[in-house]
């Protein structure tokens, strides 16, 4: 029977062969009986399940066997990369206890503080107490920490940035060499600074724009503007360009000049340049924009010192040849006249007349002899000396026609020819005397005199109780020639002569008066040296250029206002073949005109008018109809300082053709802007 056993099959193959012998199929036949199962057959039910459970274990044994190769593998390569991280890597690694004591060091490490790193604690590095108080920080609960610290190495003292973090029961810091670096980031903010430095106190206005758009400006560019900084940024820069200007393309050019607006719409000229450069990452443009208004005007000045050399040389040269016949002519009339005596009073009258004559042409020869060159000297003076010594020098004249009183304040010392500033003073206060009415006592004709000094200028005020100067003479009070005292000598040099030196001085002189009431006449001198000249700008038109098609067309609607009516007349003579023109004698009127939605091309305004003056209808104009600006104009025949920096001047007298040409192309540029506002 054992010999059967062991030769015939075993359970498992007859399991294999008979699927009813498996212990689900025998469950299965054992269920169906009727009849409960031999021991026999229980007991090898029982060793199939057995052999079973044998089974899965291997199976789970073997994929257990497999999991293990596979985890071992994955230790070994993270072993190997933990190893090239911290043996191999480009950083100082070190690990440390509790206690700081160094536990294991890479290579890095071990080159940069020494071979004999183990044991030692990391203390040992340190240079000042950031280290010990990092550390401590560190121990105290932060999980990672990183900071910038000087460390100790055999060859001196370096700047590393160390970051520390627990690892278990340790720490493991990683130490990186910064002082390259932070010698490298030291030489850029220090080479930034002297760049900022330098932009800051270049007197170019500089900018950097990309696509229009303004990414950075220096002090100069926000003073030429007038802007602060943040404004600039946020407008778009070709806004600032006058309009006629080019518009700066993304282009680079070596040069252009163009007129840039500032924050109060005054005009300047500038010489502006581009280069391409890199700025945050990006190419964009390093405009600078250098004021030429300066230049310009130191030009014109030196244009005009110029014509005042050559007509100076020629005043003097025509003086001389005057002055001598001159004198014998005079000198002969005189004997003339003595020797006649009561005879033949009709000869004696035409002979006096004559002298009368020749002493007018000798009185406008030395006034012409102000416009001579001279060495006049340029010094510091004292303001009340000059004034002093003109009220003595005019005395004699005056003590039997008025009182003088004067009030000299303090002043500061002024570079200015003081010849030349006593003849103006002088004449000031002898045409005040002459102004007196002559029925009235000397003791009631008063000229007060006073100096006095502001924050940018020093004053001198003469003003007087006289007969006061008419509203019609007033405007025309410094034009050359111009005079109320034809009968008694009078030759109209002796303001204008006075308001030319004072200009050229870089000051002016202001008039107020109302006939009966006396006038109050002030010079005003800066106590700049360098102050400009102020003159209004004048209007200029292209020579010998054709009209544009508007002139053609005779289409203009053109407005006048002139309290003048021969020059009114004039104009609108010249100007009528080029359109529709509309005289008014007041600013006030043109006001009402133009309240009532009337449209001009080209509006000429008179600047002195006694019913609203032109800058008062400039002002309304701007503020209530700012589309007639660019096609508005003031005109005047007297210096006006106190309008010279905002509005452009048409200088009388002026000659018609220039006139025509200007009215021309301001009504065409008129026109093109009402056609691109249609298409626009």
């Amino acid at each position: 029977m054992a010999e059967e056993k062991k030769d015939g099959p075993s359970g498992a193959q007859r399991s294999a062969e008979n699927p009813m012998l498996t212990p689900a199929g025998l469950r299965s036949v054992a269920e169906q009986r009727l009849t409960p199962v031999t021991e026999q057959e229980a007991a090898e039910i029982s060793a199939l399940k057995v052999l079973e459970e044998l089974r899965i274990h291997q199976i789970e044994l073997e994929l257990q066997h497999h999991e293990l190769q596979r985890t071992h593998t994955e230790l070994l390569f993270s072993h190997a990369r933990f190893h090239a991280l911290f043996d191999e890597g480009p950083i100082a690694y070190l690990t440390a206890d509790d206690r700081w004591r160094i536990t294991a060091a890479n290579k890095i490490a071990t080159a940069l503080f020494g071979s004999e790193l183990e044991g030692r604690t990391v203390l040992a590095l340190k240079v000042d107490g950031q280290l010990t108080h990092f550390l401590a920080s560190l121990q105290l609960g932060d999980v990672r920490r990183a900071e910038e610290l000087p460390l100790r190495r055999p060859s001196g003292t370096f700047y590393a940035r160390v970051v520390a973090r627990r690892v278990d029961n340790g720490f493991l810091l990683a130490i990186e060499d910064i002082t390259a670096i932070r010698s490298a980031h030291q030489a850029l903010v220090a080479s930034k600074t002297r760049l900022q430095r330098m932009l800051n106190a270049s007197p170019d206005g500089i900018a950097v724009v990309r696509h229009n758009r303004v990414l950075f400006v220096n002090p100069a560019m926000c003073r030429l503007l007038a802007a602060d900084h943040e404004a600039l940024l946020r407008r778009p820069f070709n806004a600032n360009l006058a309009p006629g200007s080019p518009a700066l393309s993304d282009a680079p050019h070596a040069l252009v000049e163009l007129h840039m607006l500032d924050a109060n719409s005054v005009s300047h000229p500038v010489e502006c340049r581009t280069v391409e450069i890199e700025y945050e990452g990006y190419i964009a443009l390093l405009v600078t924009c250098r004021d030429l208004t300066d230049r310009r005007r130191m030009e014109a000045k030196l244009a005009q010192s110029e014509r005042l050399a050559s007509m100076g040389m020629l005043i003097a040269g025509v003086a001389h040849e005057l002055n001598n016949p001159l004198t014998y002519i005079q000198a002969n009339l005189e004997m003339l006249v003595e020797k006649l005596g009561a005879e033949a009073p009709e000869v004696r009258r035409l002979a006096e007349e004559a002298r009368s004559g020749t002493q007018r042409l000798a009185n406008i020869v030395m006034d012409l002899r102000t416009f001579e060159v001279s060495d006049d000297e340029i010094a510091p003076i004292n303001i009340n000396d000059v004034v002093a010594e003109a009220i003595l020098m005019a005395k004699p004249k005056t003590d039997a026609v008025m009182r003088v009183t004067r009030d000299l304040g303090r002043l500061p010392s002024l570079r200015a020819a003081g010849e030349r500033l006593g003849q103006v003073v002088l004449n000031l206060i002898i045409n005040a005397s002459m102004a007196m009415p002559a029925d009235r006592p000397a003791q009631q004709n008063r000229v007060w005199i006073r100096t006095y000094a502001t924050a940018s200028e020093i004053c001198i005020l003469i003003q007087d109780n006289g007969t006061g100067i008419a509203a019609d003479d007033l405007r025309h009070l410094f034009d050359p020639f111009f005079t109320t005292r034809k009968s008694e000598g009078g030759t109209g040099l002796g303001l204008t002569i006075s308001n030319s030196l004072i200009q050229r001085m870089g000051g002016f002189i202001d008039v107020q008066s109302e006939v009966g009431a006396g006038a109050r006449f002030v010079v005003h001198l800066p106590l700049e040296p360098d102050t400009p000249d102020v003159q209004p700008s004048v209007l200029q038109t292209p020579p010998n250029t054709a009209p544009p098609r508007a002139a053609i067309d005779g289409t203009l609607s053109i407005l006048i206002v002139e309290d003048e009516p021969s020059i009114a007349m004039v104009l609108e003579r010249v100007l009528c073949d080029l359109g529709t023109v509309d005289v008014l004698d007041s600013g006030n009127a043109a006001i009402e005109r133009l309240r009532g939605g009337e449209v001009y091309d080209v509006i000429l305004s008179d600047l002195v008018m006694p019913d609203g003056n032109g800058e008062e209808l400039a002002a309304w104009v701007e503020d209530n109809r700012p589309e007639l600006m660019p096609q508005f104009v003031l005109m005047s025949g007297m210096p006006h300082p106190e309008f010279a920096s905002r509005r452009a001047v048409l200088r009388k007298p002026f000659n018609i053709d220039d006139v025509r040409r200007l009215v021309a192309r301001l009504g065409a540029q008129a026109r093109a802007s009402d056609a691109q506002a249609a298409n626009g």
